[in-house]
């Protein structure tokens, strides 16, 4: 077992190393295959702390296409999706259709997360750097270990030279 510190803030290589674990309550766990921070409470428990899933690739917004953008951790614990935030990486050529994008974990459709919503055109004028959020579905169940989450592009950009974007999850995981 590798313990890397003990302290206050504990951290293990893996999440089932942590679990072995029984220390004061009130410490902090920090499994490094996880990266999932817990609670000692009696037992582990997640931090009810807002967590960001950075995605992991760039979506190609000119093409009808399902990209993998996050594949959930290998962990008991469940993940509860808040909401998604769009950020532009890269776009050029003239105003056209946006995109309509959707995630979820439900192939083929991919659209259990967030429902499809089209891009706002403002992002072209204002820049890249300018963001949006997408619409979360009416009910959203928790995201287990081991899942991809999946955006699907359904209607492509049309007239832009390049138009791709990057999707970050907000969320917690349940206690």
């Amino acid at each position: 077992m590798a313990i890397r510190d003990y302290g206050q803030y504990i951290v293990t290589d893996t999440e089932a190393e942590l679990l072995l674990l029984t220390p004061h309550i009130g410490q902090i766990g920090y499994p490094a295959d996880t990266k999932i921070r817990l609670l000692y409470t009696g037992s582990w428990v997640p931090n009810a702390a807002v967590q960001v899933l950075r995605g992991q690739a760039n979506v190609d917004g000119k093409s009808v296409a399902n990209t993998t953008i996050y594949t959930m951790p290998s962990t008991s614990f469940r993940f509860v999706p808040l909401g998604a935030h769009v950020e532009v990486t890269s776009v050029s050529g003239t105003v056209g259709v946006m995109p309509t994008v959707s995630m979820g974990t439900n192939s083929p459709n991919y659209n259990n997360l967030f429902t499809g919503s089209a891009l706002n055109s403002l992002l072209t004028t204002l820049g890249v750097t300018q963001t949006n959020a997408l619409a979360i579905a009416s009910t959203v169940n928790p995201i287990t270990g081991d899942t991809a989450l999946t955006a699907r592009i359904s209607v492509a950009a049309t007239l832009f030279t390049t138009y791709s974007f990057r999707i970050d999850v907000l969320g917690y995981y349940e206690v």
